[in-house]
């Protein structure tokens, strides 16, 4: 199964580089999410795509959106990770890769998925450029929140 634009994102539960297990359900009516799928941690491209997000959080915070980092392996990996490159970004685990495949999007299963803070898929965003793409989807999120603040700015009440 795909998911398209416009689509209701699916739920999920997953443990989190912070030793925490995260709720989709905790960013409803707050913030938008942005799941990014990384293969290989080990890989010198994924770790210069996951540096790139980790450098640009605070411009995503800007536009009250939560960055999310999925990768296929266990929680404990994932933990590992995250402190030995001390990375700011919240990188889930996703060993079993259900929320890969939840997430795959028609006619690209290597997309970032932007999701509204009501829950429904506003934008996908194909991995073309792994060494740019976390700025690539800041400025598509950007245009985004400039087009339809009411999706992405949770202190508005439309």
């Amino acid at each position: 199964m795909t998911i398209r634009v416009g689509d209701r994102a699916p739920g999920f539960r997953a443990p989190t580089s912070h030793g925490q297990t995260l709720d989709q359900k905790a960013f409803l009516d707050k913030l938008a999410v942005v799941l990014f799928f990384a293969d290989e941690p080990d890989d010198p491209t994924t770790q210069t795509e996951i540096d790139g997000w980790d450098e640009h959080l605070v411009d995503f915070g800007h536009l009250r959106v939560q960055v999310l980092g999925v990768l296929p392996m266990p929680a404990a990996a994932v933990r590992d990770l995250a402190e030995e490159r001390n990375l700011a970004v919240t990188l889930l685990a996703d060993e079993s890769g259900a929320l890969r495949r939840d997430y795959m999007v028609e006619g690209d299963g290597d997309a970032t998925v932007v999701v509204d803070r009501e829950g429904t898929v506003i934008c996908t965003v194909p991995r073309d450029d792994p060494i740019r793409h976390a700025a690539t989807v800041l400025r598509r999120v950007g245009e985004l929140s400039l087009a339809f603040p009411e999706t992405m700015d949770p202190s508005t009440n439309g």
